[in-house]
Formats: C-alpha cells, sequence, structure tokens
C-alpha cells in the first residue's frame, strides 16, 4: 500500500526470500522445477487516519470490504496462469497485516484455489452484509459473477464467499499472529463444529534463535489436525508491526508451505458451517471469547457471540470498526442493529 513499488518487495524481506536462491531449492526439494514470485502493490498516497475517510484502493477493510484491487489481482493471476506453465496444484498465498487479510478473502472468493496460505499479523471475518453503510458510506462489494469470483465449491455445491469460515475451513493455513489476534475463527469453530485448531506459543526473547523458532513450528504442524489450520501465537519481544520478520525468518514456515497441494485440501472435507447461525443458550466468557477490553475501563468487556453447536456461520458479521472514525460494531452484529457511534 504504497505509491513507491519498491516497498512490497523490501518492507518484510518476504518478497527477497522468496526469490533467493535458498528458496529456489527448497521448491526443488518439494518437487517443483522453480517458483515465479508475484507482489501486487497497490497505491495509496494518503496516510490511513480520520481525516481519509474512504480509503479506496484498500482491498481488506476493517469492515471486511473490498475494493476494485481485488478483481485487478485475480485478473492479473489469470493472466500469469494462463500464460506460463503454473501447476495449479502448487499455487500460494503470503501477506501479512492488510497483505495477510487480502489473500484469507481471495481464499474464500475461489475455494482452494491456495494450495496453502502463509499468513502473518492479519486477521479476517464474515460479513454478510457489505451493502450496510459504514461510517455514511456503502463501500464496494466483490463482484459475485462466476468469473472473477466462483460460486461453486470444489464439490460444486453452491456457494457465498462471505461465508469465510465456512469456505476456508477445508484451507492449509499456517497463522502467525500475536496475542488476541485470530480467536475468532477457533471460538466458532469449536463452539459451533467441536473442531479444534492446533496453536503453539512462540515465544521471543533474547535466548530465542531461528532454529529454536524452526522447532517449535515444526512439532506444531505435526500435531494431529481435524483442519488444515495451524496457529503460532508470537509472544514476548514483538508487536503487530514485527511479527512478519520472526515469521520470515523461520525458514519452517516455508517448508510446510511448500508441502502442501490443492489435492490434500479438496480431499479434506469443510466443516458444516453452511447454514445460519445461532446462539447457545449460555454465552461463554473465557479468554479465547473476548473480542474488545474498554482500556479506560477494563471492567467493561465484549465477548464473541458464543454459537450453538450444529448451527453454522451464514448470516453471522464479525465485529467491525466504521472506518475514519472510532464507532464500531460488536461480533455478532446485524443491520437492523443501532447504528455504531463512536467510543
Amino acid at each position: 500500500m504504497s505509491s513507491d513499488p519498491r516497498l512490497t518487495l523490501t518492507e518484510s524481506q518476504a518478497a527477497a526470500n522468496y526469490a533467493s536462491a535458498s528458496f529456489q531449492a527448497l521448491a526443488k526439494k518439494n518437487g517443483l522445477d522453480g517458483v515465479i514470485v508475484v507482489c501486487p502493490a497497490i497505491a495509496e498516497f494518503y496516510p490511513m487516519d480520520a481525516a481519509n475517510p474512504h480509503y479506496n484502493l484498500r482491498m481488506a477493510r476493517d469492515n471486511w470490504t473490498l475494493s476494485c484491487a481485488e478483481p485487478a489481482i485475480w485478473e492479473l493471476m489469470d493472466a500469469i496462469t494462463q500464460q506460463y506453465a503454473i501447476d495449479p496444484d502448487r499455487i500460494y498465498g503470503s501477506g501479512q497485516s492488510m497483505g495477510g487479510m487480502t489473500v484469507m478473502a481471495m481464499a474464500a472468493q475461489r475455494d482452494n484455489y491456495f494450495a496453502a496460505l502463509l499468513s502473518m499479523s492479519c486477521k479476517w471475518g464474515n460479513n454478510f452484509n457489505k451493502e450496510y453503510p459504514f461510517n455514511g458510506t456503502s463501500y464496494y462489494s466483490m463482484p459475485a459473477d462466476g468469473k472473477l469470483v466462483w460460486q461453486k465449491d470444489s464439490d460444486g455445491r453452491p456457494v457465498d464467499y462471505r461465508n469465510w469460515f465456512y469456505m476456508v475451513s477445508d484451507d492449509n493455513i499456517l497463522y502467525l499472529n500475536t496475542a488476541q489476534e485470530n480467536t475468532e475463527y477457533r471460538v466458532l469453530y469449536d463452539d459451533l463444529a467441536g473442531a479444534q485448531v492446533p496453536r503453539r506459543d512462540l515465544v521471543l526473547d533474547d535466548k530465542t534463535t531461528a532454529s529454536k523458532r524452526d522447532a517449535s513450528i515444526r512439532r506444531l504442524v505435526s500435531e494431529p489436525n481435524g483442519t488444515g489450520i495451524y496457529q503460532a501465537v508470537l509472544t514476548g519481544n514483538v508487536s503487530h508491526m514485527s511479527a512478519w520478520f520472526y515469521g520470515h525468518g523461520t525458514p519452517a514456515c516455508y517448508d510446510w508451505m511448500l508441502k502442501q497441494t490443492r489435492q490434500t485440501e479438496m480431499a479434506r472435507p469443510k466443516l458444516p458451517l453452511n447454514r445460519p447461525f445461532a446462539l447457545a443458550d449460555s454465552q461463554k466468557k473465557t479468554a479465547d471469547h473476548i473480542y474488545s477490553v474498554d482500556r479506560q475501563d477494563p471492567s467493561k468487556v465484549v465477548y464473541y457471540p458464543t454459537g450453538k453447536r450444529g448451527a453454522g456461520t451464514e448470516g453471522y458479521n464479525s465485529g467491525v470498526t466504521a472506518l475514519g472514525s472510532a464507532a464500531s460494531l460488536p461480533p455478532g452484529w446485524t443491520p437492523a442493529d443501532p447504528a455504531p457511534k463512536a467510543k
């Protein structure tokens, strides 16, 4: 997100790593002839603050809506895969923060397009009401025309890409996130379908080395798993803006990614979340269920809704921030709820 195209290539060392001789050698070790690295850059000429509320080209806004940059990336990918000899079973997506949100959104738009996703310091969620005006603006919604966005899943059943939790529930995903990021999908999968995602804390301090991080990731991805999703929680001397440096400095993440194929996703059943959301009779108030805590008054805690076992995620809206303001909507909101108010 810059007017300088070099930023995408240098910000986290990801692009340089993927294009390096060592990564190409690792790809060949995992059965590929080589790797083509594609790094889309979207120009944004102004800072992200309240004075610029529309964020016209932001691909994955914090209200889970999308911009015209998203179909532009699909057109780029389609052109590349048509022009070059690309193995459709070995296309991978990687990104951090908004870049991670972008590839996560794309994963729901085309079922099992990516063989694996390596996402860092990002989150994602459902929004079944993308036309809802956030902060007075109705944002662009991805066109579901059957071409840029697939309307059927890998089994040929009609699907809605807005049901993100259902669409990605069979995907190969390795998250590297800081504490309290990406807990919503964990509680929904557990509460609604009894599916638990393997999770491991990755403590970062002055004694942590790349080899120790590698060992932690290898232990994590070797754990039994009913889904294809794993989560490493980075703790210690790390923040949202530095997590990806550790992620891209942990070669075991790359090794895991290159071992994944699209075929493994297609053979794995999705969680049965393609049905309406319903609340459980009692609501859990565990640490994983915390959505937000008021900094001024820690006693004011907002929790993720506890879903009823056997229900799905159709119609469920994740909590959002109304861009350009301090207003927000809590998890589980509906268009019938009162308009968001500034905190």
